[in-house]
């Protein structure tokens, strides 16, 4: 049997715990909602929804994670040497490549997305997914990327 000192320490004890379990799971989930508007917020408008497709554009979209994003550089990423490739070896065909790869998506994510801009009218689809299955934290949806163009690995200069 416990005195009524040591019951009362533990009672104290897990009070404490208790608001210190609160108090890091409301300032984790304030976190996450604080960097979800700020990633939404950085989207310019006109990226969110893709223009009308011209007659003579042949669009290419790529989904994934962060390999399609481009880590740690996009510009000279995986979706900046398709661009680049394609434009080498059919210059006279208007391509243009989306990069819809966002860090630490999953296939879930990768999913909705695809399947979201699909009224986009693409002409490829190109899937690079399966390896942040154990982060489960979806990026902003929406986000575009075609600037810059790398070198190329594709084709001899």
């Amino acid at each position: 049997m416990l005195s009524a000192k040591t019951r009362r320490v533990l009672r104290i004890a897990v009070a404490n715990f208790a608001v210190t379990f609160a108090l890091l799971a409301v300032t984790e989930l304030a976190c996450r909602y604080v960097e979800q508007v700020k990633a939404e917020r950085q989207l310019p408008i006109e990226l969110q929804k893709l223009p009308a497709k011209s007659g003579s554009e042949l669009r290419v979209f790529a989904f994934g994670g962060s390999t399609v994003y481009g880590e740690p550089l996009p510009k000279i990423g995986l979706v900046a040497e398709i661009q680049y490739c394609l434009s080498r070896l059919y210059p006279d065909r208007n391509f243009r490549v989306y990069n819809f790869g966002w860090p630490s998506v999953d296939t879930a994510y990768v999913l909705r997305e695809l399947t979201h801009r699909l009224d986009d009218r693409p002409d490829l689809i190109i899937v690079i997914t399966g390896h942040n299955e154990f982060f489960g934290q979806p990026g902003p949806a929406g986000r575009v990327d075609t600037s810059g163009i790398g070198s190329s690995w594709c084709l001899p200069s």
